[in-house]
C-alpha cells in the first residue's frame, strides 16, 4: 500500500515513516499520555485489539519506561509515559503546564518528536519549544566570518549583507530532522541538560547568498540541522569545497 505524507489526525503529525508528531495538550501534560487515533496508529504498530505492551522511550541518552494500551471505549490506541519523562516535560514547560492547569489557551504548545528505532517498541523522543523556534532572529549574517569586528578596547562598525530566514521553514526543519546534529551527532540537550534543550542551528544546505532575490525553500530537503561548531565549518568562505557530504567523508 502507498502511503502518502505527511498524515494529519487530531494533534498528531505523520512526517514519515520513522518520524512522528504529537503536539502537545492537557492530557500529555496533566496525565503524561495521549490517544492516538487510528490514522495513526500503525507508526506504532499497534491496534486497538492488541494487548497492552511496554515501550522504551529515550530522551536526550535516558531510557523511560512507557506504554501502548488499547481504549476500550474507542478505535484508537493510548500511549503513556513515565518513570520521570512526565515529570521532566513539566519542568521543561512550567507555563504551558500552568495554562493547561487553569484550562487557559496555549498559543504555541510543544512539540513530542518520535523517531522510530531500528530495534522494535523503541523511540527516540526530543522536546520542541515552538516559542523557541519562532524567538529566533529572522534575520543572520550572511557572511559568518565578518559578522562583527572589534579591536581590543575599540569598536569598529562594518556593514555586512543579511538575508531573512523564515521561521516556519526553521520550525518545519527541526520537526522533519529533529534536534541533532546530521554532520557529527551533537545534541545540546544531551549535552547541556536542560540548559540545551530545544537548541540547535539551521543551515541552508544551498546557501541563499548564492542567488539574488527569494526562492523557494523546501525545509525537508533544503535545511539541515547542525551544531555550531559544523556550522561554522560550512561557512568557511574561503573553503567552498566545504560541504556536508565532504565533511562526512572525514
Amino acid at each position: 500500500m502507498d502511503i502518502t505524507y505527511p498524515i494529519q489526525s487530531h494533534s498528531w503529525e505523520l512526517l514519515s515513516p520513522t518520524v512522528c508528531i504529537k503536539t502537545m495538550d492537557k492530557s500529555a501534560f496533566l496525565y503524561g499520555g495521549s490517544g492516538i487515533p487510528k490514522e495513526i496508529c500503525f507508526f506504532f504498530e499497534m491496534t486497538s485489539d492488541q494487548p497492552r505492551r511496554e515501550i522504551s522511550l529515550i530522551h536526550a541518552g535516558t531510557t523511560f519506561t512507557g506504554s501502548l494500551e488499547p481504549d476500550a471505549l474507542d478505535t484508537r490506541v493510548r500511549i503513556f509515559w513515565r518513570g520521570g519523562l512526565d515529570i521532566i516535560i513539566k519542568d521543561y514547560f512550567p507555563s504551558e503546564l500552568t495554562r493547561f492547569q487553569e484550562d487557559s489557551p496555549v498559543e504555541h504548545p510543544p512539540l513530542l518528536r518520535f523517531t522510530k528505532g531500528a530495534e522494535p517498541d523503541v523511540f527516540t523522543i526530543e522536546l520542541i519549544s515552538q516559542e523557541l523556534a519562532n524567538n529566533t532572529p529572522p534575520v543572520i549574517p550572511e557572511d559568518l566570518e565578518v559578522a562583527i569586528a572589534r579591536k581590543e578596547g575599540e569598536t569598529s562598525t562594518i556593514v555586512t549583507t543579511v538575508r531573512k530566514r523564515s521561521q516556519a521553514n526553521r520550525l518545519a526543519a527541526i520537526k522533519y530532522h529533529g534536534l541533532e546534529c546530521v554532520v557529527c551527532g551533537f545534541n545540546f540537550e544531551k549535552f547541556y541538560g536542560p540548559l540545551g534543550q530545544g537548541f540547535i542551528e539551521i543551515h541552508h544546505v544551498n546557501p541563499l547568498h548564492e542567488k539574488d532575490g527569494e526562492r523557494e525553500v523546501d525545509p525537508v530537503k533544503d535545511l539541515v540541522p547542525v551544531c555550531s561548531n559544523c556550522h561554522r565549518m560550512l561557512h568557511r568562505t574561503h573553503l567552498t569545497h566545504i560541504t556536508i557530504p565532504n565533511i562526512l567523508k572525514k
